[in-house]
């Protein structure tokens, strides 16, 4: 078992062994209690990678919502099934930046 206090500012690290960001925050689906997904602080190099400069309110894009079977393995760092690229592909227009 690991705690949310574990969890928070572990590093994501993606299929091919690219730093995403880190872990700031967890979803849990209240009726089900079951985590739905994990927001992720975007390292800046990813922000610029994939042009997430511009968020809400004109700030730049800082986090991501990753869903919880995007995740293989949480150890010393929270390790991801896919690339960010593959994770982005399956998002409605790759902007699902977990701020509301």
């Amino acid at each position: 078992m690991i705690y949310l206090t574990e969890l928070k500012g572990k590093e994501v690290i993606d299929k091919m062994a690219s730093i995403v960001g880190v872990v700031e925050d967890v979803a849990i689906d209240e009726e089900k209690m079951l985590v739905r997904h994990l927001v992720v602080q975007i390292d800046k190099s990813k922000r610029e990678t994939f042009n997430l400069g511009k968020g809400l309110f004109g700030g730049s894009t800082k986090k991501i919502d990753i869903l919880a079977e995007e995740v293989g393995a949480i150890a010393d760092k929270v390790l991801l099934n896919r690339t960010l690229a593959q994770i982005f592909e399956t998002t409605d227009d790759g902007d699902d930046d977990g701020e509301s």
